[in-house]
């Protein structure tokens, strides 16, 4: 992700990485009033640990085994061992649902990297999952799942899972932990927050932080401002309104991580240009468009829904009149 998407200085936020920037990242949000800091941390930690999706295990099917009290033939761990160091296993991507395979012939030991999916990657691929013995075979297919919070088993119909597949407990939260502390400023009456955020690297903590941050500013703007003709216009017009302007809005298009060229090309031929331009045009628009198929779209809603937008909004003053030179300033004004 694009540095200035995740840490902008105009928010009096600033960033510091730890060991790896991918797990672990310390974000100061400085200068709030007195008071302020412990609730906006409050809020800030709650969110980055209940919303940020992250990638779960739904269901496992392995190959002549019925239930998670089995064991296995060749296998030194039984069915619910085995079940349970695949949710060890953290996934990346973009796709909201997926299937991974693993099929593997003895003698091995067998680890994350042994694991099959062409539409999500696996981050720790050194992780253990079992030890298969000399020409014995295990074959297993999970259903993968991207979503919040926590899902139980029991809550799995029993018409969504194939015949003879073990429903699973999914935890989906990619954040582990979230602490903050706040310091006063000795001279005046502001105060800095410092949070530490550790993610499983599926998510950096800096694209979980600014996700957090936009999903609350969405939360207030709906009814901080807005007069009730206000309301009923954006209401009746069916779209999402939006008055205060993201600094999202100013990021080109071209500079979001993981778009493919193609669905770039189709952005560009509709004169989109910047994140602005491309959440006031609707759904429909954009599948009219050739070469621009449900998955382009499915990938570019996640895309947007990770910074707090969507697709169809009612953005008033949008193009603003110095759009290029506020982009511009937004860019010179982060940290890359």
């Amino acid at each position: 992700m694009s540095g200035y998407l995740s840490k902008i200085k105009s928010l009096g936020l600033r960033e510091q990485n730890l060991a790896d920037e991918n797990f672990s990242a310390i974000i100061e949000y400085t200068n709030l009033k007195r008071g302020m800091g412990t609730t906006v941390g409050n809020a800030l930690r709650r969110v980055l640990l209940s919303s940020v999706q992250g990638y779960a295990i739904r269901s496992v099917t392995i190959s002549g085994i019925q239930h998670e009290f089995s064991s296995i033939p060749g296998v030194k761990e039984d069915a619910q061992q085995l079940i349970i160091n695949l949710k060890k296993i953290i996934f990346k991507g973009e796709i909201s649902k997926t299937k991974a395979n693993l099929n593997i012939v003895g003698p091995c030991v067998v680890t994350g990297a042994d694991i099959a999916c062409s539409n999500v990657s696996v981050v720790n691929a050194d992780a253990y999952i079992c030890s298969l013995d000399k020409g014995f075979n295990i074959k297993l297919e999970m259903n993968i799942e991207k979503s919040s919070g926590i899902k139980l088993a029991s809550s799995i119909k029993d018409y969504e899972i194939e015949l003879g597949a073990i429903a699973c407990d999914s935890f989906f939260s990619p954040v582990e932990s979230v602490n903050f502390e706040v310091q006063e400023h000795e001279t005046d009456g502001y105060e800095d927050l410092r949070l530490h955020i550790i993610t499983n690297g599926s998510v950096s903590p800096n694209e979980a932080f600014q996700y957090s941050l936009n999903l609350l500013m969405e939360q207030f703007s709906k009814h901080a401002g807005f007069d009730q003709s206000a309301r009923s216009s954006a209401s009746t017009s069916g779209t999402k309104r939006m008055d205060v302007l993201s600094p999202n809005l100013f990021l080109k298009i071209e500079d979001l991580p993981d778009i493919s060229t193609r669905t770039l090309r189709c952005l560009k031929m509709l004169g989109i240009v910047y994140v602005g331009d491309l959440v006031k045009v609707s759904k429909d628009t954009l599948m009219k468009e050739p070469n621009f198929g449900e998955n382009s779209l499915n990938r570019l809603l996640e895309k947007l829904s990770s910074m707090g937008l969507t697709l169809d909004m009612n953005i008033p003053g949008w193009p603003p009149e110095n759009l290029v030179a506020k982009a511009e300033e937004i860019r010179n004004n982060s940290v890359l």
